[in-house]
């Protein structure tokens, strides 16, 4: 089994752009759908929404 106590998950996005609705609308879609990829979920978002969200993650 893999040691994970050294990993660590860095965020330095910006606060979301989706008002309200959408934002209730998008959780009710990922309640219906599972995506394998963030990758995925940015694309759905920026197709169905016009806003682009970047993935960032990082491992120390």
């Amino acid at each position: 089994m893999r040691n994970t106590s050294s990993l660590t998950f860095c965020s330095t996005g910006s606060a979301g752009t989706l008002s309200v609705g959408q934002k209730k609308e998008f959780l009710e879609h990922l309640e219906k759908h599972t995506y394998a990829k963030s990758a995925e979920i940015c694309e759905y978002v920026r197709e169905k929404y016009g806003v682009v969200y970047a993935q960032a993650w990082r491992i120390f």
